[in-house]
């Protein structure tokens, strides 16, 4: 078998990869908005009307899957939560004597 040679230094990248522009979100058209699924599922009495539809429906998997995504929602919220609060300790904390300078 044939060793492949390799070289000892990165390829650079193609300039137009690096000059692509990102595109951008544009929310200026009438009827559009930004929709939040955590907040519409956190939403009590927008739960309630989708469970009561299933059960007029007799559809038991839907309840099923709206409270699952309802229990989904509660975790994710929690964990944002967490998040945020050991974020604000880390920034508020103070430095030990050790990492001081003075």
């Amino acid at each position: 078998m044939i060793k492949k040679k390799t070289l000892g230094s990165q390829k650079k990248s193609s300039n137009r990869v690096l000059s692509k522009p990102l595109p951008t979100l544009n929310f200026n058209h009438p009827g559009l908005t930004i929709c939040n699924p955590v907040a519409k599922l956190l939403d009590e009495e927008f739960l309630g009307q989708v469970i009561w539809e299933c059960l007029k429906n007799n559809d038991q998997e839907g309840v099923i899957e709206v409270i699952q995504a309802h229990l989904e929602a509660k975790r994710f919220q929690a964990t944002q939560e967490k998040t945020k609060k050991y974020k604000i300790f880390i920034e508020k904390k103070e430095p030990r004597n050790e990492d001081r300078f003075f």
